[in-house]
């Protein structure tokens, strides 16, 4: 999953240019559910504990690795510094 303007503006529920944590996990539960919609094999393997598993791998890199001046938003130019 890439973590982009296209991801920020999907995850982006109130409109005002930043991801706060629960914006960020929400959009990553999104883009885990329609991976797997097709795939009754995957649903049954991914439950609740493995989608905690999942959500925390993809944070270090994600959220945490990007946000950088602890004010609890994620925004497009901490992204796009992540990315340099």
């Amino acid at each position: 999953m890439q973590l982009d303007a296209a991801f920020l503006a999907s995850a982006d529920a109130n409109r005002d240019g930043a991801l706060s944590l629960s914006e960020f996990q929400a959009e990553l539960d999104r883009r885990l559910d329609a991976k797997i919609a097709g795939d009754p094999a995957a649903q049954k393997k991914i439950g609740a504990e493995q989608r905690v598993a999942i959500r925390e791998r993809m944070m270090a890199p994600g959220f945490r690795g990007m946000h950088k001046n602890s004010d609890g938003l994620l925004t497009g130019d901490e992204v796009k510094s992540f990315a340099q």
